[in-house]
């Protein structure tokens, strides 16, 4: 319990360790960890050869000389912990001698084993843990890699219907070619490198589709793992029993409701529910409630404990109680980063209570930080471990300071809603600067969504719980079997309710203009300003003092983290095949899309990334006769040139002219090959005339080479 007594060291311990994680996470130079290590050395020499120095140094008791002497030592060990952090971080993010990665590039044959919950999961990728070796040479090997079927394959639907539900786990014949993951991808692409390496994968498998069962043969039960392997057991029970809930709430409850109830009470795991559904919670800001957080583990601690004290008054015994389940919980809901910090949180202040010890909350915080860095180095990669480690240390070093800056009354009612959005204020500013960097969108929602959805969200938790645990209740006797059925289906009804209010108030909010809107990404240096500023908010409402200065500087970078220079003219970018065009409005559109179709998740996240929504009602679109495509927004008429036919041909010239006098455009933006672009007397001179591009009319160009732009406006 020694740690826990020092708050200050246990905090600056894991804000230093973090230094480490972060510079490996982020690929950074090892010169940034080895500086931090070296500065903090200095530091703690110079601070002891100062009070060596001091008057009176030699005149101390031996008490006291052992005490100056473990400071010393604990802050040379702090000073070391950056650097001990990235190198530890380096080590860990090595594959095995043994790992497949070692034959990248190579066609392979080897035997491997797959969860069936993961079977049932899967779409086009599916994650394996690799067995042996058969070919280019036989091996033993070890680690995991993930297995990518070809487009429109039905291996994954034959594999799910020769699966034995008794199987605990699959095992596989693979037989395809080994490459690493891509490195150094584009900064909108998705980044599957840094996934996998979280997941401690350090291999891509593509299976050869001209072999046999497309490259993979499930392998006959006989030969599957043997029952007595309990890894295995416990997934399929784990999956049973969330399966069990699922099914339940669904006999109840519309399985739209049901859906959500489930996904409420025990996150992603149990339930995928619908991307629509997904995105308009996320884009009110409530999309944590969809996740299992420290927010339901929180209330199944209390919950637990509340009852237990109902049958015995120990402390032990309702500690222990607490202790069996969290570990249930975790267990149901998977361990996701915010689920074990949680759990590591609640789990210390137990810890602490049993040995009737005071815990402070920050200091609860720092020891599961570090156990986590402990375990998994490469955590600090995880969004989701960001996102819940961000919120939870803001709220607890600013959420008191701000409620009484709100309202310092008595009044009750005023007093909660000053907390109540005192919460949400320092929960928001804490991630704004982490969901900017990632999904690039920021929303206006968020205040409102919470204050109205939070009430509803702890008796639908607490509803949710109790029903999802009578549902893993199996009684022999019909009778009292019947009253548990009547009790869940009592729960449900009730929160039948609640969830259609959810529901009505996520779909109001999400449909106002302007609830979420993309501005790109922050830049680095605006982040770290950012919290630099929001932290010295965060002292001055805690010390009172200079709360005007730290307010100005807040809202400065706050300014700065949201600010965007004007966008070009109009951009053109070629993004895996889809051309993709934005005006100086920030709209776009996926030229490549199919009229009446969703564009694709590359064009989506291309244009966010670009500060751009997707909206194809603000163009007008089509080709010319000559095969020259063109796009017309906002009084310009863009042509893009691809065809190797001459385009200064006269009867293409006025066909442009028609086309631009239709559509009232005063300027035409010629887009073609440098080695095909027309001269500037290409369109008749009495209409339009060549201008001189000025660098925000030049148009801009995102993965497109030798391409060049003739601009011709209205005289």
């Amino acid at each position: 319990m020694m740690v826990l007594s020092n708050m200050k060291v246990t905090a600056l311990a894991a804000a230093l360790a973090a230094v480490g994680a972060v510079t490996n996470s982020t690929e950074c130079s090892p010169f940034v960890p080895i500086m931090a290590t070296a500065a903090g050395l200095t530091a703690v020499l110079l601070l002891a050869f100062r009070v060596q120095s001091e008057p009176g140094a030699r005149q101390l008791t031996p008490e006291k000389r052992r005490a100056t002497g473990r400071s010393i030592a604990v802050g040379m060990a702090l000073s070391c912990l950056p650097l001990a952090s990235f190198l530890y971080a380096q080590y860990r993010n090595e594959p095995a001698a043994n790992d497949l990665s070692r034959f990248s590039g190579s066609d392979v044959i080897f035997f491997a084993t797959a969860s069936p919950d993961d079977l049932s999961r899967a779409s086009r990728d599916l994650v394996l843990n690799c067995d042996s070796l058969m070919f280019p040479r036989t091996q033993k090997l070890t680690g995991k890699t993930l297995l990518v079927l070809p487009q429109n394959s039905n291996t994954i639907r034959k594999l799910c219907s020769q699966v034995d539900g008794q199987q605990p786990l699959l095992r596989v014949r693979i037989q395809g070619r080994v490459h690493m993951p891509r490195k150094n991808v584009a900064a909108w692409d998705y980044d599957k490198r840094k996934r996998l390496l979280m997941q401690g994968i350090f291999s891509i498998c593509n299976v050869d589709s001209r072999s046999p069962d497309n490259g993979v043969t499930l392998l006959p039960s006989r030969t599957a793992v043997h029952d007595g392997d309990l890894d295995g057991q416990y997934n399929s029970s784990m999956t049973a029993a969330r399966e069990l809930m699922v099914s339940t709430h669904r006999r109840y409850l519309p399985t739209q409701l049901a859906d959500l109830l489930s996904s409420m009470v025990l996150g992603n795991r149990a339930i995928a529910l619908p991307a629509d559904i997904t995105h308009k919670f996320r884009d009110v800001g409530l999309s944590h409630i969809l996740a299992a957080s420290g927010f339901n583990l929180t209330i199944v601690t209390v919950m637990s404990y509340a009852l237990c004290r109902l049958l015995t008054p120990s402390v032990v015994a309702c500690n222990t109680f607490c202790f069996l389940s969290i570990l249930a919980f975790v267990s149901l809901a998977g361990p996701s980063p915010s689920v074990n910090r949680a759990a590591l949180m609640c789990s210390t202040v137990l810890l602490a209570k049993s040995g009737q010890r005071r815990c402070n909350v920050l200091a609860a915080l720092a020891v599961s930080f570090l156990l986590t860095l402990v375990f998994d180095p490469l955590c600090t990669n995880d969004l989701g471990l960001q996102l819940s480690y961000a919120a939870t240390l803001g709220i607890v070093l600013g959420s008191k300071a701000l409620t009484s800056h709100i309202y310092a009354g008595k009044t009750k009612w005023k007093q909660s809603l000053a907390d109540a959005v005192s919460v949400v204020l320092i929960a928001q500013f804490s991630v704004m600067p982490i969901q900017l960097f990632y999904f690039w969108r920021a929303g206006t929602m968020f205040i409102p969504a919470n204050l109205l959805v939070t009430p509803l969200i702890t008796p639908l938790t607490m509803l949710g719980f109790a029903s999802s645990t009578l549902a893993l209740t199996h009684i022999p006797q019909t009778q009292l079997q019947a009253g548990i059925s009547l009790m869940i289906a009592f729960a449900d009804a009730i929160a039948f309710i609640p969830l259609t209010a959810m529901m009505l108030l996520v779909n109001a909010l999400g449909s106002v203009n302007g609830a979420n809107f993309s501005i790109g990404p922050p830049s680095p240096l605006s982040v770290n300003c950012y919290y630099a500023c929001f932290l010295g908010l965060l002292i001055a409402l805690r010390f009172k003092s200079r709360i005007t200065l730290a307010k100005t500087a807040f809202t400065c970078t706050l300014v700065a983290l949201l600010w965007r220079p004007n966008a070009p003219l109009v951009t053109i970018a070629s993004v895996h095949g889809h051309t993709i065009v934005i005006n100086n409005q920030r709209q776009s559109i996926d030229l490549n899309a199919a009229q009446n179709t969703p564009p694709s998740k590359l064009a989506e996240r291309f244009a966010a990334y670009s500060g751009a929504n997707l909206a194809p009602e603000s163009f007008n679109t089509g080709s010319l006769r000559s095969g020259i495509a063109f796009v017309q927004s906002q009084k310009w008429l863009l042509l893009l040139v691809s065809s190797p036919a001459s385009i200064a041909h006269r009867g293409n010239a006025m066909e442009i002219l028609c086309t631009a006098r239709k559509l009232q455009c005063n300027r035409i933006i010629l887009i073609a090959r440098l080695d095909r672009l027309p001269t500037t007397d290409f369109l008749p001179p009495s209409e339009y005339k060549p201008v001189v591009q000025t660098e925000n009319e030049q148009p801009k160009f995102v993965e497109l080479k030798n391409m060049g732009a003739l601009q011709f406006v209205r005289r």
